[in-house]
């Protein structure tokens, strides 16, 4: 599952990436994004196609008709169309283009535009057997399924093998079988079997309690469970979340990405029958609340309050420091305290006894390991990476953000440098100027719905301006912001703005890229955009300071008291 790309079936058959392809009704293929809503892809002659999966640079997978109705393998991107691979069918591609399937007369393959069609050959020693390739990773291991004949007599039905260059084809375990149709691998070299996954590195098989649909490359899984009428995903750190409800009937989690969002389908149940609706879910998410020297620091978890630490925070921010796919908790302290980390949101650990102008969370080198970087006043702008830390510019930036501007790599470090302008950190070994004009603030998001990162920049005296795909500069016909918060409160794939303008105009929503309405006429001591609720639409955390208190915009439609104090920091993250 791509970033911000969801790919699937419309019709009335429903299935996985290997589901049957035989149907009374066409069965055609969409391309989601939130800019675009669903795009029909189109077929090769025939009146099917069928897509399996995508990559992050929107190449789908999958089988379609030829006009002659035979079934045939395909790559498709928006820039060449339709690719022909063979007759049989693709069922995964990695981020580089590799392909794997099957073809007719070939059995499992490999497939890429440089190499063509590679045969993975069978294992030795195993004859009579069927294969089939199921997933690859971007080191080129492929993973699949063998059957051996005699299934019943022997015990059990498939069984899961992989395959390298240099190793070719073995067994990854000969002695757990079964009957799910799909192996799956990730970047790590983790590999998921129904029920157990082979870390990689070693240990054996680690059951996860349900059969498990996909991984991502942090290692979570995500699959129908069997325990609640959604889902799972399962996590070594913290076993087994069921996903609920979401309709009340039943349905089913198949995709999970690195972001932790998972995809599936729920049936709803209607006036005129039960329709199955695909379905995106995200974690609930809690806030860590600074309440002051007086009460320190406490967790708002649904609508209950339990504290954190006795001492109070001068910033908080959320960061996942060793790539478990658990937030970590991140909060300075102040001075002669400095920051600390609650990995996993358990033990505390210390990062630095200086207490920074300016703190944020961006996995630079793209290895799912968040990357805290700090602006300590006079010594520059640095970034700690697994307990090392490293200067990064010998100025003290005053603006952070985090954004990946040319789709590859990690997140771009964005900067506001005093004296040279805006900058991006790029692929973690390039400045790129953005700007040559300073800002205060820096935001960032999706706001035409496309699937790419823009940038949200007040300039001073100039008002908002945004900047699109990493090439466009857009005026967004508003004065200078007190603050700037983004996220998605209508869940509809855009990320929406919401600005805090100072006393007189008040807070403002700026909606899916191009509509400014008004939400409150009082300015804010601070605003946070979370997922209190888990559905899927950010609720806006509003500070009205000592008056008033703190109070959230929930499901863009009312709002709800949270607390008479107010907070002298406050963040988002999934503490629970």
């Amino acid at each position: 599952m791509g970033n911000s790309l969801l790919v699937g079936d419309a019709s009335t058959t429903r299935g996985n990436r290997e589901s049957s392809l035989s149907s009374s009704l066409a069965t055609h293929t969409f391309l989601w994004t939130a800019g675009d809503g669903m795009v029909d892809i189109g077929t090769m002659g025939g009146l099917n196609a069928s897509g399996w999966d995508i990559n992050d640079a929107g190449q789908v997978v999958g089988a379609a008709n030829a006009a002659d109705g035979e079934w045939h393998a395909f790559v498709w991107s928006a820039a060449t169309g339709f690719i022909d691979i063979c007759p049989g069918s693709a069922i995964a591609i990695n981020n580089l283009g590799m392909v794997v399937g099957e073809c007719k007369g070939h059995g499992p393959i490999m497939w890429s535009a440089s190499e063509g069609i590679v045969d993975l050959g069978t294992i030795p020693g195993v004859v009579n057997a069927g294969y089939t390739a199921t997933d690859v990773n971007d080191a080129g291991t492929v993973v699949g399924r063998v059957s051996l004949p005699c299934q019943l007599e022997c015990g059990g039905g498939n069984y899961p093998f992989v395959w390298t260059r240099s190793g070719g084809m073995a067994f990854v375990s000969r002695s757990i079988g079964g009957l799910g149709p799909s192996v799956r691998i990730n970047n790590r070299g983790d590999i998921l079997w129904e029920y157990n996954v082979w870390p990689h590195d070693g240990g054996g098989p680690v059951g996860i309690g349900f059969s498990g649909g996909d991984l991502n490359n942090r290692g979570q899984v995500a699959g129908p469970a069997g325990i609640s009428t959604v889902g799972g995903v399962w996590s070594a750190d913290r076993g087994v979340i069921e996903l609920g409800s979401i309709f009340g009937v039943r349905g089913n989690a198949y995709s999970i990405n690195d972001a932790g969002l998972i995809v599936g389908w729920a049936d709803e149940a209607t006036s005129n029958g039960t329709f199955s609706r695909a379905i995106v879910w995200r974690p609930r998410q809690d806030l860590a609340i600074d309440f002051g020297p007086d009460y320190g620091t406490w967790k708002r978890a649904g609508t209950t309050y339990t504290p954190l630490h006795g001492r109070s925070a001068a910033n908080i921010i959320t960061a996942d420091l060793d790539g478990s796919g658990t937030e970590d908790l991140i909060i300075d302290f102040g001075e002669g305290v400095g920051v600390w980390a609650a990995m996993n949101n358990s033990d505390w650990i210390w990062i630095h006894d200086l207490s920074p102008s300016r703190m944020i969370a961006v996995d630079l080198d793209g290895d799912l390991r968040d990357e805290l970087v700090c602006v300590f006043p006079g010594a520059g702008t640095w970034y700690w990476r697994q307990g090392t830390w490293t200067r990064l510019h010998h100025v003290d930036a005053t603006a952070l953000g985090a954004a990946q501007l040319d789709g590859t790599g990690g997140k771009d470090l964005i900067v506001s440098l005093p004296g040279y302008g805006i900058y991006a950190w790029q692929n973690d070994s390039t400045w790129i100027q953005i700007h040559p004009l300073e800002t205060s603030m820096i935001v960032t998001g999706d706001l035409d719905g496309n699937g790419r990162d823009d940038l949200v920049i007040d300039f001073p005296g100039a008002g908002l301006w945004a900047f699109f795909n990493n090439s466009t500069w857009r005026a967004l016909e508003a004065p200078n912001a007190s603050r700037i918060a983004a996220g998605d409160i209508d869940d509809n794939g855009y990320t929406d703005l919401v600005v805090d303008f100072g006393p007189g105009p008040g807070v403002w929503i700026y909606r899916n890229g191009e509509l400014w309405v008004p939400l409150h006429p009082l300015s804010v001591e601070s605003l946070t955009l979370a997922d209190l609720d888990g559905n899927g639409q950010d609720e806006i955390v509003m500070d009205f300071g000592p008056t008033y208190g703190l109070w959230q915009y929930a499901n863009d439609s009312g709002w709800e008291f949270l607390h008479g104090r107010s907070p002298g920091a406050i963040a988002a993250a999934a503490l629970h």
